[in-house]
């Protein structure tokens, strides 16, 4: 629903005082966050530092708030967004479970895992290759096998 308020760009702060009328999207200069069934789309004014990144999956993305806080506080902005259907109950649970959340890093797409891996045990033959000279004939059949794969 859109609004209008005559006094948006001349105040100072937050003023529950000054009216906003409804308005048609063409006179609006406000989106208001309860919709006509009554219930409220999820508006949020950000004043930390902040990250969107688009998932791979249409209409999905990962948002990141670069501001610390306390794990208390983390889990129960968690339980939150699981309440009203933000974020599912198995991320919650996988968060709860491990200590923490997790993302794919912007660059890892899904069914990017299996290459990783191959990547992994690559960079793991190299390592030890240069530490560990005893091994190295059979470390060099293993990484030409693994150069097959990459």
């Amino acid at each position: 629903m859109y609004y209008f308020e005559k006094d948006l760009d001349n105040k100072q702060g937050y003023d529950n005082t000054i009216p906003v009328v409804a308005a048609t999207r063409e006179e609006a200069n406000l989106e208001g966050s309860k919709q006509e069934n009554g219930k409220h789309i999820i508006q949020l004014d950000l004043d930390v530092p902040h990250e969107y990144i688009p998932s791979s999956t249409p209409g999905h993305a990962h948002l990141v708030f670069r501001q610390p806080v306390f794990e208390e506080d983390y889990y129960q902005v968690l339980r939150a967004l699981q309440k009203v259907g933000i974020i599912e109950k198995g991320y919650l649970n996988c968060a709860e479970g491990r200590g923490q959340t997790f993302l794919r890093l912007p660059e890892v797409k899904k069914g990017d895992t299996a290459k990783i891996t191959e990547r992994r045990k690559l960079a793991e033959a190299k390592r030890a290759l240069e530490t560990n000279t005893t091994e190295r004939e059979n470390l060099l059949k293993a990484l030409a096998e693994l150069e097959k794969l990459a």
